[in-house]
């Protein structure tokens, strides 16, 4: 019997996303517009593309906003500046398992 199929990025990013509690999906959107993200050479996403968007939006938006691989690390980065340590380190896990690893440098 085969493994499980490979999840995409968005997919990754969807499901980390939607493990996140309502106030925690708010704080991780605002991230998304903090200059803080320049460290890990990212521009910050403009507050009125963030503003009513829902988690499938989100991941569509690191998508195209940023390479697959830049999203991935995005997702990763936001998820462990707001201390969201268990999504996190699932994400990573998720990551991983789907050879997806070129974000986990910063691990």
């Amino acid at each position: 019997m085969e493994g499980h199929a490979k999840k995409s990025p968005r997919t990754l990013i969807l499901d980390a996303l939607n493990e996140l509690l309502d106030n925690q999906f708010k704080q991780f959107k605002d991230y998304l517009n903090d200059n803080e993200l320049q460290a890990i050479d990212v521009k910050p996403i403009p507050r009125g593309l963030l503003e009513g968007k829902d988690h499938i939006d989100i991941a569509n938006l690191l998508i195209s906003r940023y390479t697959e691989a830049k999203a991935l690390l995005v997702t990763y980065t936001v998820l462990k500046a707001k201390n969201f340590e268990d999504v996190a380190q699932r994400f990573d896990e998720n990551v991983k398992e789907n050879n997806q690893d070129t974000h986990m440098s910063l691990c």
